[in-house]
């Protein structure tokens, strides 16, 4: 005669209990490993294009980077310009600042107000800059 294991408190098969325990300790993992966003929310491809096209993200002082909606990225940092290319692909804003490079960079778009964290990937968390209204000519 076999005899089953149970667990007295609860009526339970100890084998039963051992694999609800196994999956609670499995999602608490997931939960912890879930990022904390601080406020931001992460953007689509569609919500990219409407807060950083024309705009400019910049850290207010040093460096900005201006998306024109030509696909043209205008680069300033510490008073000098440069040209580089940009573009959206799945939910990802891509730029190459070089423009010999073969290779785009890409990030997701974290935001929080006027403030905007690019990030590769949901666990990176690099200083938050700001999306402001471009204040350059037309060409950048």
């Amino acid at each position: 005669m076999t005899r089953r294991l149970r667990l007295p408190a609860f009526g339970i098969p100890a084998a039963a209990a051992a694999g609800l325990l196994l999956g609670a300790a499995w999602l608490g993992a997931v939960a912890a490993a879930e990022p904390q966003r601080d406020g931001f929310r992460r953007l689509s491809a569609t919500e990219i294009r409407a807060r950083v096209v024309g705009r400019e993200i910049t850290d207010d002082f040093h460096w900005g980077e201006y998306y024109r909606g030509d696909g043209v990225l205008v680069l300033t940092d510490m008073g000098r310009r440069s040209l580089g290319r940009w573009r959206i692909e799945r939910d990802r804003l891509c730029r190459r600042r070089d423009p010999a490079a073969t290779g785009y960079e890409c990030f997701q778009v974290w935001v929080s107000g006027d403030e905007v964290s690019l990030r590769q990937s949901e666990t990176d968390r690099p200083f938050p800059v700001f999306i402001r209204r471009h204040e350059g000519g037309a060409g950048g």
